[in-house]
């Protein structure tokens, strides 16, 4: 985000919607954008999930915040993170 990694230009187009999966889903190159009803940016998000391990990476430009999960087991990513995600919108409305 501060690109240090990849250059302005590139940064913003990893982060760019390129295709619309469902109502609030969008992918980019090799990421997932959600973005809320009014058509902003929610998160920007990578997962993988196999048997027996996962892992979830988000980043909520509205609140600045990176949240990685790993878990050794085949869904216990997305359990945690979206745990995590209910005590976000308790910080701002994240729907």
């Amino acid at each position: 985000m501060n690109y240090k990694l990849l250059n302005e230009t590139y940064t913003n187009k990893l982060l760019s919607t390129h295709t619309q999966v469902n109502e609030s889903g969008y992918y980019g190159y090799g990421i997932w954008i959600k973005k809320t009803t009014e058509n902003n940016i929610l998160k920007y998000h990578i997962m993988g999930y196999d048997p027996g391990v996962s892992f979830h990476s988000a980043h909520y430009p509205d609140l600045s915040i990176n949240v990685v999960v790993c878990s050794n087991k085949s869904d216990g990513a997305f359990d945690i993170m979206s745990g995590i995600e209910e005590e976000l919108v308790k910080i701002k409305d994240l729907k």
